[in-house]
């Protein structure tokens, strides 16, 4: 990660003055009166029905996950959007996030006729959460700190501007959501000659013409304009220019138009020259003495237009809050540790904990580029009853009652600690690859505070220069701790979020009134009886009968033309007649505990059923594989085709790996290799490939595949040495991308295979 230079501002070309039009796609717009009262009042909390859950159907994982959301937080079963034959489950490009994701998910949010009530989207597993958006910038240029891959729940908070393909969505003060620091600036918006102008500026700033650049800022502040941003600018120019008076001045116009980073202003290169003068001094220590407060918190709609001072306006842009429920792909967590995490969340509701909230401070710009405003955070915090601390380290050492944490570093070992993360708790950390969660990156992810515990963590998709505007500030803390649910806390504390990726429950709310918790806690495990009616009078349809691997249930009702089950708000199987049965398998419906509703068509009438709860099991292998202590391991995984002489294969990455094999038409191919589980845990094996092919995990067959089309397959390990099968026919031009993994689905490679030696 590259310190930045001293611009607190937004890359070149990317101005808060920048004019914004946004025109509404999915919405109709309703007026400011009416809204006002929603956006402000207590009552508007964020709650089950206002959230839309997105889930990968052809995923038995992003299921499960949906599954146990639903059951959670009673999320009504028009509210999941289940979409098929996504292109990937990691990444993609900004055109297919349009086609595949984004326009679907807002298609039927408007055709379900729930625009008015849908104020965030919450992402299952499996649905790509970084997008390649270098298509929109076409024939512009990226600037340095403007990078190409962002976040999937970035572009959808920013979806108006994202549908139409309109690149304002990279600024870097594009929320308006975003609770900004008092006072605010005064004076007109640039008008779009200025902006240009001040795109000049930066430009002749990055040439190293300093009192160039100056010359043009300063017009800028020069006809009753108030901005700190432009102020501090400003004073770095002078500083590089070698006018320090002007410099100081400058910089002191910064401070009383609300400049207070006094972190930045020490370490900033660009004021290095200001540094043995004592007025400078004195400045900086009239910033730190100098109260820093940010703009009152307000509860999120949708249907709110945002106006350029953070309230709600008559036009303005729209957003929709949004978060990944969790990723388990590359270096992401297991299925089990995403469960627990949103079953943390639920508990965690209006728990009010006794813990603390940790802001630690070190000399790494991971953590610098935040300081400025912890003893702030950490001030108002207290204020409102709950402890915080601001210290010198890297983690919170040897504590129990971590309540949340801003944490700046590129590794670190959480339970190394030996700290203790409580339910509910918001832990996440600035860094380069917070969120970079491809297999075999470096640094430590943001997924490693959701297995310590954490209930939400963010981190960029891609490198963010440590610019502050890209990540929370520490008044995220503040603003949940007054109530506000995890989603919206996220997206009041950050003010460019187009690359930051946000993972946990948008619901949660440790700090909530009691008051605004919902009484009813998630649903039952299971009912034996499946029943409809039509008007008030009962007709029961069927036992449930529930086996291992499978569910079978029996549906009839009189005079049915047909019947069928309804999951997640689609028609999971249809009986033909009054009567017959329909088998649910993990794949079709995932695992855990699942509400089905049955819906039986008459000739003259439809009845709907009372919801019934079924357990799902994952399918399981019934026994490790032991290693017979005579055999000799090697790392790598072997592979025969057409019966001729093994040879080792050590990765999987390249999905033509097997082409480069293969040498004919039709070929048979077997591999194998063995691998461990050190603890029982449930393993999700993941294949794409244009041969049939058939996977086996200790002598049972996982799934096959005879196209090239996104499988997923669920399998229960227990702890031990498992062996691994690869049987099928192969073309010219095979391609295989295969996966295995718990906590993170990563390709068959050495480090993980090892084969006999015979």
């Amino acid at each position: 990660m590259a310190p930045r230079a001293g611009r607190l501002l937004l890359a070149k070309g990317f101005s808060r003055y920048a004019p914004a039009v946004v025109r509404p796609v999915f919405r109709a717009l309703l007026s400011v009166a009416a809204l006002l009262p929603i956006a402000l009042s207590a009552a508007a909390q964020l709650s089950a029905e206002n959230v839309a859950v997105v889930v990968n159907g052809d995923s038995w994982a992003s299921l499960t996950v949906a599954n146990e959301y639903a059951r959670l937080r009673r999320i009504p079963p028009s509210n999941f959007i289940v979409l098929t034959g996504l292109t990937s489950v990691e990444t993609t490009d900004v055109d297919h996030f349009r086609k595949e994701i984004l326009g679907p998910v807002f298609s039927a949010i408007e055709v379900r006729g729930l625009v008015k009530k849908i104020d965030s989207i919450a992402y299952s597993v499996d649905i790509p959460y970084a997008v390649n958006v270098t298509s929109d910038m076409t024939g512009k240029k990226f600037p340095m700190v403007i990078t190409g891959m962002a976040s999937t729940n970035g572009l959808t908070y920013l979806h108006e501007l994202v549908e139409k393909k309109d690149t304002e969505y990279l600024r870097l003060d594009i929320n308006r959501y975003c609770r900004r620091t008092l006072p605010l600036p005064k004076g007109s918006s640039l008008t779009p000659a200025e902006t240009a102008d001040l795109a000049r500026g930066l430009e002749l700033y990055e040439q190293k013409h300093y009192l160039d650049a100056a010359s043009i800022l300063s017009k800028l502040l020069s006809i009753g304009r108030s901005d700190p941003d432009i102020a501090y600018d400003l004073a770095c120019d002078y500083s590089l220019g070698g006018k320090l008076d002007e410099a100081v001045a400058t910089l002191q116009k910064a401070v009383e138009s609300g400049w207070r980073n006094a972190v930045q202003t020490t370490s900033d290169p660009d004021l290095k020259p200001l540094a043995g003068r004592g007025d400078f001094k004195a400045l900086v220590e009239k910033m730190k003495s100098m109260p820093l407060k940010v703009q009152s918190g307000i509860r999120f709609r949708s249907q709110i237009a945002w106006g350029s001072d953070g309230t709600p306006a008559g036009t303005g842009p729209h957003y929709m809050l949004s978060t990944m429920l969790g990723v388990t792909c590359g270096r992401g967590n297991s299925v089990n540790e995403v469960l627990e995490s949103l079953r943390r969340s639920a508990v965690a509701d209006g728990t009010r904990p006794k813990g603390t909230v940790f802001f630690p401070e070190n000399g790494d710009v991971r953590s610098t580029t935040r300081a400025w405003a912890f003893r702030a955070a950490a001030s108002e915090l207290k204020s409102l009853g709950v402890d915080a601390v601001v210290e010198n380290g890297v983690l919170p050492v040897n504590r129990p009652d971590v309540a949340g944490a801003m944490i700046g570093t590129a590794g670190f070992d959480w339970a190394g600690s030996k700290s203790k993360i409580l339910p509910g708790a918001i832990v996440e950390h600035l860094t380069s690859f917070g969120a970079v969660l491809t297999e075999r990156s470096d640094q430590t992810p943001c997924t490693a505070f959701i297995r310590a515990g954490a209930s939400g963590s963010s981190g960029t998709v891609t490198e963010p220069f440590a610019l502050q505007q890209k990540f929370p500030t520490a008044f995220i803390q503040v603003l949940y701790a007054k109530g506000f649910s995890l989603a919206e806390s996220f997206y009041q504390s950050v003010s460019g979020p187009y690359q930051l990726l946000v993972i946990g429950d948008p619901l949660c709310r440790p700090w909530a009134a009691s008051d605004a918790i919902a009484k009813k806690g998630p649903t039952t495990a299971k009912q034996s009886q499946l029943k409809a009616r039509i008007g008030s009078v009962p007709a029961k349809l069927s036992e449930v009968s529930v086996s291992f691997q499978y569910n079978e249930i029996g549906v009839s009702y009189p005079g049915a033309r047909s019947i069928e089950l309804q999951h997640l708000g689609r028609t999971i199987g249809r009986v033909i007649g009054a009567k017959g049965s329909i088998k649910v398998s993990a794949t079709v419906c995932g695992c855990g505990v699942l509400s089905l509703i049955p819906v039986a068509h008459l000739a003259a009438a439809t009845v709907v059923g009372i919801p019934i709860q079924v357990e799902v099991m994952p399918p399981t292998t019934p026994s490790s594989t032991p290693l017979a202590g005579d055999e000799k391991q090697q790392p790598g995984l072997t592979l025969s085709i057409d019966r001729g002489d093994p040879v080792v294969v050590r990765d999987t990455i390249d999905p033509g790996w097997l082409a480069a094999l293969v040498k004919g038409p039709s070929q048979h191919f077997k591999m194998s290799g063995t691998f461990e589980s050190t603890t029982a845990d449930l393993y999700q094996v993941q294949l794409k490939t244009n041969t049939r092919a058939t996977v086996k995990i200790d002598g049972v067959n996982v799934l096959g595949a005879n196209d090239d089309r996104q499988l997923f397959a669920p399998v229960a390990l227990p702890p031990g040495h498992h062996r691994m099968e690869i049987i099928g026919v192969a073309p010219q031009g095979a391609t295989m991308d295969i996966r295995l993994g718990s906590a993170g689905i990563l390709h068959l490679a050495a480090a993980q295979f090892s084969h006999v030696v015979k």
